[in-house]
């Protein structure tokens, strides 16, 4: 049975906190009655800690809602993983899933960790992408990903959105969206990524930052699924600072 809500959350509260006030809130800051909350946990909000670099709030605490995710319900990362839905990572589904082993694209990737970092778009600039359209989701945060240098020159031209992402390609991405560039490795603890390539750089500032463990093999062309890169993500530092949400 769905659970009866009552209250209201500040209209001035920026839905960017949390991507799922559009399913639970509507207009006027009201929850919807159609919902079903039986989907969701009960969770406090520290705005002062998560809000945008630089903005104040009134308001230090507001109640809000983040998905169950059922098909995770006894694994070990389901609190980070509705921390992240709870600060506007991805969009949670209103089924109260998670679906660990779905594929992620490359645009997701971005975007997601965009969301992660709190990086705000800038609609007024124009994307150097060629096969980003001006009405995808992630064009306005492009130019200010190449600013901050999270793509390399030859990376400039093309995303290939819909391609699937590897992890060698979510190391990368992760290293450079941290402000770290790659380095030399004297040694790496994996047989099939050579210290001669450019991806041993990455690999070992990713061993480092703790994104990735030590292992017999990397499986750097291996293609990550939804559950792996969120978790990847969860684990640098700058995204950490904004998991400041408490269940109650």
């Amino acid at each position: 049975m769905p659970q009866t809500v009552e209250g209201t959350v500040p209209v001035a509260t920026p839905t960017a906190i949390f991507n799922q006030s559009k399913l639970l809130f509507d207009d006027s800051g009201r929850f919807k009655t159609s919902v079903n909350y039986s989907n969701y946990g009960k969770y406090t909000l520290n705005l002062e800690t998560i809000g945008r670099s630089g903005e104040r709030r009134d308001a230090a605490h507001t109640v809000f809602y983040v998905p169950v995710f059922r098909d995770l319900i006894d694994h070990p990362a389901l609190k980070t993983l509705q921390q992240l839905a709870a600060i506007g990572v991805f969009t949670p589904d209103a089924s109260g899933m998670f679906g660990p082993e779905q594929a992620v694209t490359r645009a997701d990737a971005v975007f997601w960790l965009a969301k992660a970092l709190d990086i705000a778009p800038n609609p007024q600039r124009r994307s150097p992408f060629l096969d980003i359209e001006s009405n995808h989701p992630l064009y306005p945060y492009l130019p200010v990903l190449i600013d901050e240098n999270w793509f390399s020159s030859q990376q400039q031209i093309k995303l290939n959105p819909t391609a699937l992402l590897t992890r060698a390609q979510a190391i990368e991405l992760l290293v450079r969206a941290s402000w770290n560039a790659g380095e030399a490795p004297a040694a790496l603890p994996y047989t099939d990524v050579s210290a001669t390539t450019p991806l041993a750089g990455f690999v070992a500032k990713a061993l480092k930052m703790g994104i990735v463990n030590p292992a017999e093999k990397l499986n750097p062309n291996q293609e990550l699924n939804k559950l792996e890169y969120l978790l990847m993500i969860s684990k640098l530092s700058d995204v950490q600072t904004r998991l400041q949400v408490k269940s109650y």
